[in-house]
């Protein structure tokens, strides 16, 4: 690659594609893509999936993520050795590549094998479905990659998004260190574009979404659904298949739009037979018509299959009697039963096995 770099010093664009054609084929297609952005000046990007004999058995999902973390780590060059002594097309850093040799039980593993694409893949999936199972999100995982589960999990604890009407786009900018915040979008980016080209229906907002549900889970397991959330928030826990909707502060009728569009989208994830936990303790005041309207709300839930709908009430007289105005103009024929808390709600589901 070094001579390729500096044989392409001060070339026109057309002598920069009539050498990139000479690349064009198997494991040279990264050298290909590098000499034909560089002619365009860089306005045009390709993506290559070069080494795939070596990755026939893994889903196409990984085979995204693995491609879209190559690109950004080395453009696949597999002799690449970075200022940090990251090794191979992978980048692996040699105190990890030697863990995961010992884990595999490689007795004679030697350093240089990271510059070998079978290899460097190898550690590479095996890398992988640590971050995965610890990080899930592939944003995550791509923090995990470039600055280590550590600084990972250090920073999704200090609150990056975890909540805010602005996350998870907040949370992506105030990633600490500036190395880890591009990365992780130029992956993440890389990963959308990958998932694409192999024929896999993803979207950004998907992903984004299933961000600030990775949390939501979280939180339900401490039982703080509502202490966290934002004036309105309503997300679908496809696992579980239930709905779960919090609603804080003043419930005006502007609010509704934003309620029932939620509704509507979220909904679609769910089998029918769906449980819906609503968390009203933080909602201190409701206005009528507001209430009136959110009719339709509870009408999507029952239209798409709902079963059984908790209302979280909280124990203050106020919450309570709130929500008995509110809870009689939307009841609509579903049954709905009232409890202080979180966790009684979940039980009631559990139950109910919804």
């Amino acid at each position: 690659m070094k001579k390729l770099l500096k044989s392409s010093k001060n070339k026109t664009t057309t002598e920069l594609e009539s050498m990139a054609q000479d690349y064009l084929y198997g494991s040279t297609l990264p050298h290909f893509s590098y000499l034909m952005e560089k002619a365009s000046g860089y306005k045009d990007h390709y993506f290559p999936m070069p080494y795939k004999k070596y990755l026939n058995r893994v889903s196409k999902k990984r085979l995204a993520l693995i491609y879209a973390i190559a690109r950004q780590e080395s453009r696949f060059v597999p002799s690449a050795i970075s200022h940090s002594y990251a090794l191979g097309m992978m980048q692996f850093m040699p105190f990890l590549a030697r863990a995961i040799a010992k884990e595999k039980n490689l007795k004679e593993f030697d350093l240089d094998n990271m510059f070998k694409p079978k290899i460097a893949l190898d550690f590479a999936n095996t890398h992988l479905d640590y971050l995965e199972k610890h990080l899930k999100n592939p944003l995550f995982i791509a923090y995990g990659y470039n600055g280590g589960i550590g600084f990972t999990k250090r920073m999704l604890k200090s609150g990056l998004f975890k909540k805010g009407r602005y996350e998870p786009f907040l949370g992506m900018e105030l990633v600490p260190y500036d190395e880890s915040r591009e990365y992780g979008k130029k992956v993440l980016a890389n990963y959308v574009i990958y998932m694409n080209i192999l024929h896999q229906k993803i979207s950004i907002y998907e992903i984004f979404n299933k961000i600030m549900l990775q949390w939501l889970d979280q939180a339900l397991s401490k039982y703080k659904f509502g202490d966290y959330m934002e004036k309105i928030k309503v997300l679908a826990n496809t696992e579980k298949n239930r709905l779960y909707i919090a609603l804080s502060g003043s419930f005006d009728i502007e609010d509704t739009v934003p309620v029932i569009n939620r509704i509507n989208h979220e909904v679609a994830k769910l089998r029918p037979g769906f449980g819906v936990i609503t968390d009203i303790r933080f909602l201190n005041h409701v206005d009528i018509a507001a209430a009136k309207r959110i009719k339709k709300g509870t009408t999507i839930l029952k239209e798409h299959g709902a079963k059984h709908l908790v209302r979280v009430v909280g124990g203050s007289t106020l919450s309570i009697k709130i929500f008995a105005k509110f809870a009689n103009l939307t009841k609509r024929g579903l049954k709905i039963s009232y409890v202080p808390t979180p966790e009684e709600a979940e039980k009631i589901l559990n139950d109910l096995n919804l």
